[in-house]
């Protein structure tokens, strides 16, 4: 599987999460007598240690009640909450390199929702959330990122300029941003990218002779729906699809119900939405105590342990100026597995 093979960058509490669900959605409830396989075959190297396992276990444990499809669900939730989880990798030249450099020494990672770009030599990391791009250009071996940047209160506007060792590398960078933020970003993808294309010898001469055809015309970009477009359209689909099925049930079996499987099903609901509170409340740094501090000034919410730990918000990347003691209501007594 991917987190095995160190395809998920995943750190040690995230992986134990991760391996837990994956039992949980593959054999269900824990049980002690069973013959589990090992978890070497679910991490990868770097992360095999007993204090880990233990804390697989401990995960594991946890979920019981849960039903496995909606642990599936979670895990893959999870990892697409993963920042550097399905980015695009590209190795470009910083900006104060000269040209006799033969080496990248600037990697960048294009995500879902963030822009990454670390600097091999100094290790320094920089973030920028993909809505706040303003533009993307090329020029030749030369890629420019414009984006909006809050500093002090202040929003200024400001230039990535990258130089990659060919043509093709920085079209590529253009092309992974545009994409992402059309399809994660956006409402709608933009008329100018769906049509933006390119066109071979014989696209040319239709295009020469006026003919309004497809003839030798590449489009640039794979993008043709949004995020939201795909979610509301698979939405309708399974709609469609109940209803097909319930007409057809109701055709051979006159649909009768007896209130033990409804009240059970209503059971089922219940609890994975206590499942999903119960997690709610959780501090998502560790995922085991509960929330009751508040950083300031951003107001994201971590139990008091991680709290004290950190000087930026793991959710925002604010820095850190103070701790606010809250009183949540308490999820230690909430019974997850009746």
């Amino acid at each position: 599987m991917s987190l095995q093979q160190g395809k998920v960058p995943a750190t040690p509490k995230e992986a134990a999460r991760l391996v837990a669900l994956v039992l949980q959605a593959e054999f269900g409830d824990f049980n002690p007598g069973f013959d589990y396989p090992s978890f070497n075959s679910l991490l990868p190297e770097q992360f095999n240690s007993d204090d880990l396992k233990t804390s697989i276990g401990a995960n594991y444990e946890r979920l019981r009640g849960m039903k496995q499809s909606f642990a599936e669900y979670r895990f893959l939730q999870e990892v697409y909450d993963i920042e550097e989880y399905g980015t695009d990798t590209f190795l470009a030249f910083q900006n104060n390199q000269t040209k006799c450099q033969r080496e990248p020494n600037v990697e960048i990672l294009i995500g879902s929702q963030v822009i990454i770009v670390k600097d091999q030599t100094t290790s320094e990391v920089q973030r920028v959330n993909l809505d706040t791009i303003l533009r993307s250009e090329v020029d030749g071996k030369f890629s420019y990122i414009t984006f909006l940047d809050e500093e002090d209160n202040e929003v200024t506007t400001r230039t990535w300029r990258f130089r990659f060792s060919s043509k093709e590398q920085a079209e590529g960078l253009y092309r992974s941003i545009t994409e992402k933020y059309e399809f994660f970003v956006s409402d709608h993808v933009r008329s100018a990218v769906l049509a933006q294309n390119v066109r071979d010898f014989r696209g040319s001469i239709a295009s020469l002779l006026h003919i309004n055809s497809d003839i030798g015309k590449k489009y640039s970009f794979d993008v043709r729906r949004t995020c939201r477009e795909v979610q509301e359209a698979t939405r309708r689909t399974l709609y469609k699809a109940q209803l097909a099925a319930g007409a057809t049930n109701a055709e051979k079996t006159n649909e009768v119900r007896n209130e033990k499987g409804i009240a059970m099903s209503r059971k089922e609901n219940l609890l994975e939405k206590l499942h999903a509170i119960h997690d709610a409340m959780l501090c998502k740094v560790c995922m085991d105590a509960s929330l009751d501090t508040a950083l300031l000034p951003c107001g994201h919410l971590l139990c008091s342990s991680c709290a004290e730990r950190l000087t930026e918000c793991p959710t925002c990347r604010q820095h850190v100026e103070q701790r606010h003691r809250i009183y949540m209501p308490s999820i230690e007594n909430i019974d997850c597995e009746t």
